[in-house]
């Protein structure tokens, strides 16, 4: 059977006796191998199943019931199965003691392997303190056919540390679940209900600031990520959580910088890693058969930045950096590896920064943009092999920075790079904004992909939602054919 995805998802609102019984909205995760997960919440134990048709059919399938259970926070991960690709469907949440809930619709599917025609958003960093998250609001008017979360869907660390006993409510887990149930409010719900969400983690969903391998609670917090999010096709189940998927002809790499890496203290050499063996060995070889089987476009989900002027610095040590550029020996392998082995079409993703920035990372020295301005840029990749491009948009929901502490004119960007945006901070806001809305916007990414037909290409276009009046603006578009 072919694999297929789920191109678009449109939902209608749960009014039936259903509702009662969920604890937060159902969260649609990615198609894998024709399988459609949805994870479903609820508030106590029960048995839940998915019923679904294709749209205007009164045959119905179902799911297999599934316990939910207090142990896994009455979360269940259901699989939908046997979709025609290309024919609208409708879902619905069916409990063992109530009545089941409104259909929600679901466009179509496409079939994986083939080109075709898809559009998605990425970011990153949504806070507690900063609700409601009216940013999924207008991600959702973009009508993507999935979202990327790059990290920190909440803060651990900050709005009462639950790192800290006296700070924390109940048990490390509860605390956890907590700031989930807190943090994803309707507006995120209303959004992932009919819209699938790829998740990665960064440090402050992982729990606590810059955190590494050998952060304390990290096995609860994967444990809580686990029951947050559909189920994905992790390498390593009971390890860090990376993966990969394919849409249509486009292989996506979610990267876990977290679980296996060094200390930010530690001196850059040989065995200071970000992603650990095993994982690196995994990425590496990933890419590789990519492009052996002719994949035009290889999209990584990185958490932090590849570039060298992103990363938190603490204070006390501005030589320890978060992001890449203070791993700079792995990412220099990585990037060798992709030179050496001529493998296209690579462009990294990611989130954390905390302002946006477009960068070649590599292959400056031997490609030119087709046109350049202000706004925008456009480059061909027909003739060029190791290339790799930058698109970094975060946050969804956070303070304005009046300038990123990390940036340092003196530092260069790479030996082989070349910073193509990259903005002054945005201005103060006008003094009659309340004060718990000043100096916050929202910044995301949007990609439109297209590998039909000749002239394969890729656009990522980095927008900002201004919080008070809620109006997006165009910041800047880089297109890259393939």
């Amino acid at each position: 059977m072919k694999r297929l995805l789920a191109v678009v998802f449109l939902f209608l609102p749960f009014v039936s006796g259903a509702e009662g019984s969920l604890s937060r909205a159902p969260v649609v995760g990615i198609p894998q191998n024709g399988r459609v997960p949805i994870l479903v919440r609820g508030i106590e134990e029960d048995r839940v199943r998915i019923s679904f048709r294709e749209e205007g059919s009164q045959k119905i399938q179902s799911t297999d019931w599934s316990p939910l259970k207090k142990s896994a926070d009455y979360s269940t991960t259901l699989w939908l199965e046997g979709i025609k690709a290309k024919t609208p469907h409708q879902y619905r949440v069916e409990f063992g003691h109530s009545p089941p809930g409104e259909w929600i619709s679901l466009k179509g599917f496409q079939e994986e392997e083939r080109p075709g025609k898809f559009r998605f958003v990425f970011s990153s960093c949504f806070r507690e303190k900063f609700k409601p998250h009216h940013v999924f609001e207008a991600i959702q008017k973009e009508s993507p056919d999935f979202v990327a979360l790059l990290g920190d869907s909440i803060y651990a660390d900050s709005d009462g540390d639950l790192n800290k006993k006296k700070e924390r409510e109940g048990s490390p887990l509860e605390a956890f679940r907590g700031k989930y149930q807190r943090n994803l409010d309707g507006h995120f719900q209303n959004l992932f209900r009919g819209i699938p969400v790829a998740a990665i983690w960064d440090d402050h969903d992982y729990g606590m600031n810059n955190g590494d391998r050998n952060y304390h609670f990290k096995v609860v917090s994967r444990s809580v990520f686990k029951e947050t999010f559909p189920r994905y096709p992790f390498v390593e189940p009971q390890q860090g959580l990376y993966y990969q998927f394919r849409i249509s002809d486009v292989d996506f790499f979610a990267l876990d910088t977290r679980w296996y890496r060094s200390s930010i203290f530690e001196k850059d050499g040989g065995r200071k890693t970000m992603l650990g063996k095993r994982q690196l060995k995994w990425l590496l070889k990933a890419l590789k058969e990519s492009e052996e089987h002719g994949i035009p476009l290889k999209v990584i989900f990185s958490s932090v930045s590849w570039n060298d002027f992103g990363g938190d610095r603490p204070r006390d040590r501005p030589e320890a950096i978060d992001s890449w550029a203070g791993y700079k020996k792995e990412r220099q392998k990585i990037l060798d590896f992709i030179k050496e082995n001529s493998i296209r079409g690579v462009l990294v993703l990611s989130g954390d920064q905390h302002w946006p920035s477009v960068d070649l990372i590599q292959g400056a020295d031997q490609i030119s943009p087709i046109s350049r301005s202000k706004n925008g840029a456009v480059y061909s990749l027909k003739d060029h092999s190791g290339t790799v491009f930058e698109v970094s948009a975060s946050p969804l929901n956070t303070s304005q920075s009046s300038r990123p502490p990390s940036v340092r004119p003196e530092e260069p960007l790479l030996e082989s790079a070349v910073s193509l945006f990259r903005p002054p901070w945005w201005g103060d806001p006008p003094a009659q904004i309340p004060g718990h809305l000043k100096r916050t916007v929202s910044i995301y990414g949007l990609a439109e992909v297209d590998t039909t037909g000749l002239n394969k290409k890729v656009n990522v276009i980095l927008k900002e939602m201004d919080r008070v009046t809620q109006r997006v603006a165009k910041l800047f578009e880089i297109e890259i054919r393939l």
